[in-house]
């Protein structure tokens, strides 16, 4: 059968939407974890993990943070789609940034913050005013499920 379907094989088409439909979803997953990530680190959640990381010698934080950062970027744009690590980092990092002292955490904290505040102004109008904590879970465990089914555990 020719160009079609065999009776225990896909399509070239198929296939090609399925990494397509794979990679979208991926990338739908790590911006959910990006705005999970910064409205958790506004609320309590990010000052347990800012406080917990505050009981490690300050330059633990700072060295988590900058690996942290390198390996989101290299997991991201290496194959250009976002596994698991990055979007564990997306999630994470932004809580991280809390307890460094120094420009770079200064630095992510207030990414951080300006994607919450633009996220709660666009989220707001839609909700009217949702609360920041629920909208944080609701995106990271979204982000986590979706992780889970569709993205690949390694780079």
């Amino acid at each position: 059968m020719r160009g079609g379907v065999g009776f225990l094989g896909k399509s070239q088409a198929v296939r090609s939407m399925h990494e397509y439909g794979t990679f979208a979803l991926a990338w739908l997953s790590m911006v959910l974890a990006a705005a999970g990530g910064s409205a958790l680190a506004g609320t309590f959640v990010g000052g347990v993990i800012a406080g917990l990381l505050g009981w490690f010698p300050s330059w633990v934080p700072a060295l988590l943070l900058g690996v942290g950062v390198v390996a989101m970027l290299l997991d991201m744009f290496l194959d250009l789609t976002p596994n698991r690590l990055a979007i564990m980092c997306g999630i994470l990092l932004p809580s991280v940034a809390r307890s460094v002292d120094g420009r770079l955490g200064d630095e992510v904290t207030e990414l951080a913050t300006r994607f919450r505040g633009a996220l709660d102004s666009w989220v707001g109008d839609w909700l009217g005013g949702a609360p920041t904590i629920g909208l944080a879970l609701i995106a990271v465990a979204s982000s986590l499920l979706m992780a889970r089914r569709v993205v690949v555990k390694g780079g």
